[in-house]
């Protein structure tokens, strides 16, 4: 007598792509909103607040499945590059970390999902506690894009700096002719000698783990013009959804 069980697999299809490296196979949801952002990884969720909207991360770990960095985190980035930006603006606050490893990631001029910059954040349970710029590039052209770990991640330049959970942040990601600068609370906190050329264009995107990070009022600006808003009034993720079946035979 053969039996058919139809259930919802998400959990255990992703322990058996950890266990045996077998890349994941993606769906993406539908939504009627038009979409702008693309969820790599994680549970981002929009919430309507009384003072702002936001979006939050609800997975907080994420498995190291070793295609990207991006991945790696739970991260979520913009569908459609942004061709000349000379500010990144956004609020955050940083909520409910894990003992060790927070992480807080704002990849940007992503010209595909191994090859961008980034200013990375890295604490523990108490604070953040240092501020990187980091590149990540491809290591050989050569292999095709489903080959894992085929990408490198450089540590370009470093501050110590410590910031506090659970207080709100303004960031701004400010790019000049040939210095890029990360600014909190309208103060320079780490500079990097950049051509402006490198990274004015591009998508752009936020990742976290093990902690849970709210984000909102994000602003994209070229010569004091917006040139992207998003103030979270409609949800316009484009998320990705695994299912699957299990078939059991007597």
């Amino acid at each position: 007598m053969r039996r058919k069980y139809t259930q919802s697999v998400r959990i255990i299809f992703f322990v058996l792509c950890a266990i045996y490296a077998i890349p994941p196979i993606f769906s993406f949801e539908q939504n009627t909103a038009e979409y702008v952002w693309r969820s790599i990884n994680g549970l981002w969720e929009v919430v309507k607040g009384e003072k702002y909207n936001y979006v939050i991360d609800k997975k907080v770990k994420s498995y190291k499945w070793g295609y990207n960095e991006l991945i790696n985190h739970n991260t979520f980035v913009t569908i459609d590059p942004i061709e000349k930006y000379d500010s990144i603006c956004f609020h955050v606050k940083f909520t409910e970390p894990l003992k060790e490893n927070v992480r807080f990631m704002i990849p940007f001029s992503i010209k595909e999902d191994r090859v961008f910059y980034a200013f990375r954040f890295i604490g523990n349970e108490n604070a953040i506690l240092k501020i990187d710029f980091i590149q990540s590039a491809i290591k050989d052209l050569s292999k095709p894009i489903e080959v894992k770990w085929n990408f490198e991640v450089k540590e370009l330049k470093t501050v110590e700096h410590a910031l506090a959970f659970n207080i709100e942040y303004f960031m701004e990601i400010r790019i000049e002719r040939k210095k890029t600068t990360l600014l909190i609370d309208k103060r320079p906190v780490l500079i990097v000698d950049v051509p402006a050329e490198e990274v004015d264009s591009g998508k752009f995107g936020f990742s976290s783990l093990h902690m849970k990070p709210m984000i909102w009022s994000i602003a994209v600006m070229q010569n004091r013009k917006a040139v992207f808003l998003e103030d979270f009034s409609k949800d316009r993720f484009r998320r990705v959804r695994v299912e699957g079946k299990v078939e059991k035979k007597n």
